[in-house]
């Protein structure tokens, strides 16, 4: 989308999802170009902005934290900093690093499943163990006819 003319902060966060407070936010740390501001103070945003904001949004739903983005932002402006192979070498550490947490789900999955079998192992020996039923019976109280 092609924006004519600046459009304030209520408006940015309607056409991005972004809250005001996270847009002052990316603009605090550095990652979208300061707004001008018009005669009552009230920040104005242009298209480098709503596509600086959209990015980010954008790189935080696929797991980027905004740490990440602001080393990227301390290079250039976030959208001149994020060239075609800075972003390629950016996913490519997000895949490892979702491949790496896949194979601990994995491996914890295996040892739940491996603990569920030795649970339904101890159940079996404990039910038949006589020992145990002598002393449930006697614990158990006894119905009065």
């Amino acid at each position: 989308m092609s924006l004519p003319d600046p459009i304030r902060i209520g408006a940015l966060c309607r056409l991005t999802g972004a809250t005001p407070k996270a847009v002052r936010l990316y603009e605090a740390l550095g990652l979208i170009p300061s707004p001008a501001r018009d005669e009552a103070g009230y920040r104005l945003y242009r298209q480098e902005q709503l596509d600086a904001v959209s990015l980010i949004r954008q790189a935080q739903a696929l797991g980027f934290r905004l740490a990440e983005l602001q080393a990227l932002a301390q290079q250039a402006p976030l959208l001149e900093a994020v060239s075609l192979g800075l972003a390629r070498e950016g996913l490519a550490k997000k895949q490892a690093a979702l491949a790496a947490q896949i194979q601990q789900l994995q491996a914890l999955q295996s040892r739940l499943q491996d603990f569920d079998g030795l649970l339904a192992q101890a159940h079996e020996l404990a039910c038949a163990c006589p020992q145990l039923q002598a002393y449930k019976a006697l614990k158990t109280p006894r119905k009065k006819k």
